[in-house]
């Protein structure tokens, strides 16, 4: 959904989702109160470094993380108004690839390497949608060049190792279109590809949303590609949601520290030649999440309100807003 569209149905609505984990030392938070809502046909951008809980929070809008470790704390997840956290695992398993499409994160890893990518993507046909034999092929071939895989045909009986990267993430995206869902969560799909690359793959996912009109979450490390993809914008760091608004007034206006550091991390033309601008530190485990605001261990603002107060929900506007004591909203 643009900004000037009306955000009129709400086909994704997440509701205080709180997950743990349990390690040899004990049970955990993993992700704490996420909630958010994705407009049909909206794109939504989930950003934040490795740890931040991005995949996790993704992973369990459909049950798909392991119980245990994983516990399901509490939340709703609401595809269309139904309760996806109700279902049965039989339900669930219906809504995976019909209603919700899941395209993971390395494709090589994610792919049999032992089955050739045409019968894996007609195995999909026939789980979710009932095609045998000739017409799951025909139905696979079709999609293979909707994904821009060359000579499909060829390509239908290539193992994942005979491919390139980008091939197999279009065998992955074509795989994650197979049941028609709504909703796809694109789960860092540009990752381990090299720039030429990840551009085709974007301008792919741009296009198949605008032609299937489908909603996506697009989760990524990379405030570039989010700027390119996305509507709008959630900012998670240690299992929380810290910043979230518009892609143009997060941009224009970013309020959490972290937000504003991992803009920062963007490479510039301007830039001097060499220079590499990183973020101090690295994410806490969430066996040693900080009291407080969880980024002030890291944060050139902290004081001690930062370390032992946990900030609230700030508007800066009707859609931004963030969870920070001492927002520099000058910069």
């Amino acid at each position: 959904m643009k900004e000037n569209e009306s955000a009129s149905e709400i086909l994704l609505r997440v509701k205080h989702l709180s997950l743990d984990v349990l390690t040899e030392h004990g049970k955990f938070p993993l992700v704490r109160n996420v909630s958010f809502d994705l407009a049909a046909g909206g794109v939504l951008g989930i950003v934040g470094e490795s740890g931040s809980g991005k995949t996790i929070s993704c992973l369990s809008l459909t049950r798909l993380l392991p119980q245990p470790p994983i516990y399901y704390r509490s939340g709703e997840v609401l595809l269309d108004g139904r309760d996806l956290w109700k279902l049965s695992g039989e339900e669930l398993r219906k809504i995976r690839g019909t209603g919700i499409g899941i395209i993971f994160q390395e494709a090589q890893s994610a792919l049999n390497p032992v089955v050739s990518v045409g019968r894996q993507l007609a195995e999909v046909l026939s789980i979710h949608l009932h095609m045998k034999g000739e017409i799951a092929r025909r139905q696979a071939l079709n999609l293979f060049e909707q994904v821009g895989i060359p000579s499909p045909e060829i390509r239908y009986n290539h193992y994942p190792h005979q491919l390139s990267g980008g091939l197999q993430q279009r065998v992955m995206i074509a795989m994650a279109l197979a049941g028609n869902p709504r909703l796809l969560i694109a789960d860092e799909p540009t990752t381990a590809l090299d720039v030429t690359i990840q551009v085709q793959i974007i301008e792919l996912l741009k296009h198949l949303q605008k032609e299937r009109g489908m909603s996506i979450i697009f989760v990524s490390h990379d405030l570039g590609l989010i700027a390119e993809m996305c509507d709008r914008v959630m900012v998670m760091y240690a299992g929380e949601m810290v910043e979230a608004a518009s892609v143009k007034g997060l941009f224009a206006q970013p309020a959490h520290p972290y937000t504003q550091m991992l803009l920062k991390t963007i490479p510039r033309l301007q830039s001097q030649r060499g220079e590499f601008i990183e973020i101090a530190g690295q994410v806490p485990s969430p066996a040693n999440y900080p009291s407080g605001c969880k980024f002030h261990p890291r944060c050139p603002y902290a004081d001690e309100k930062c370390k032992h107060e946990s900030p609230p929900e700030f508007h800066i506007s009707q859609d931004h807003w963030h969870r920070c004591w001492h927002p520099n909203l000058d910069l």
